[in-house]
């Protein structure tokens, strides 16, 4: 029989696996969807930008408090808190989708909740895998987890279109004209992050954490910002993050776009066209450990 740490060691990475895997595929879902969705509110090419800005903002806004924040706090409740938070906010746009003149400001309202608090899970996640697992197995798990992205960006767009035909659309998203088709989507959405939330509950802590810092706010967040700005790595990597979200999160809306209204690509086929690009996108993540043995980590970033 295996030893207990060994039993805990593998009920943790089970948990955390089946958890994200599960919320990595609604919010895949939600990634088709709410673009979709906000083009049959209103039509504006603008308001899918900012329904997009609206869920990538609270990056820029809260990126470096968050960490700030979960070294004053229980991670497993704030992790908790963040999955129940954007649970209540999926299930608030459903309901509205099922209402006779849905707004688009709320779509606007669900993605910039939705965006802060997976900012808080994504930092606490990160900050609680150390307490979780022994290090040996961080870098095996973090694969594994990168794994269950690309999987789940390749099965969220189809899906999407799925529960529209199961809300009642009629498998080519062009042809709908009852936003509510779009609301068993939604529901499915925020109950993948009920389920998340659950699992958070199983994880067992094979390493105490330190103690929540008690230090004032201020003081921490700029130390923070003056050991980022000190470690040129961490510069770079940051500005290479910031150009890549400023990039490519905009063209992820412009090709739904471009695919449906310029080329007349049926919309059913784009999720598809999402699914498999996400795919070979796959091959990257097999592909990367070898190649950065080979090559080296700088010049296979290149």
């Amino acid at each position: 029989m295996p030893p207990q740490p060994e039993i805990r060691r593998i009920r943790n990475e089970w948990a955390v696996v089946a958890g994200q895997s599960i919320s990595l595929l609604g919010t895949n879902i939600a990634v088709l969807a709410i673009p979709f969705f906000v083009l049959k509110l209103t039509g504006k090419a603008s308001d899918l930008g900012l329904a997009m800005a609206s869920e990538t903002l609270p990056v820029l806004l809260f990126g470096f408090i968050a960490g700030v924040a979960i070294d004053r706090m229980s991670i497993r409740r704030a992790l908790i808190a963040a999955d129940l938070g954007r649970a209540v906010a999926f299930g608030l746009l459903a309901l509205a989708a099922l209402g006779e003149a849905p707004s688009v400001l709320i779509v606007f309202a669900v993605a910039f909740l939705v965006g802060s608090l997976g900012v808080l899970f994504d930092s606490g996640l990160q900050a609680w895998l150390p307490a979780l697992l022994p290090e040996h197995r961080l870098v095996g798990l973090n694969g594994v987890l990168q794994f269950a992205q690309v999987a789940a960006m390749t099965a969220g767009p189809p899906v999407a279109v799925l529960l529209v035909v199961l809300g009642g659309g009629t498998g080519d998203l062009g042809d709908v004209v009852d936003p509510g088709v779009f609301a068993l989507a939604f529901a499915v959405d925020g109950a993948t992050f009920l389920v998340s939330a659950l699992f958070i509950l199983l994880p067992v802590e094979v390493r105490p954490r330190p103690a929540p810092a008690r230090d004032p706010w201020w003081p921490s967040f700029t130390a923070g910002l003056r050991y980022l700005w000190s470690e040129q790595r961490l510069r770079i990597a940051t500005a290479a993050a910031a150009v890549w979200n400023l990039t490519f999160v905009p063209m992820e809306a412009l090709l739904i776009l471009f695919a449906t209204e310029s080329l007349g690509i049926p919309e059913r086929n784009v999720g598809w066209y999402f699914g498999a690009q996400a795919l070979v996108g796959a091959s990257g993540v097999v592909l990367a450990p070898r190649l950065a043995r080979r090559f080296g980590l700088g010049r296979t970033f290149v």
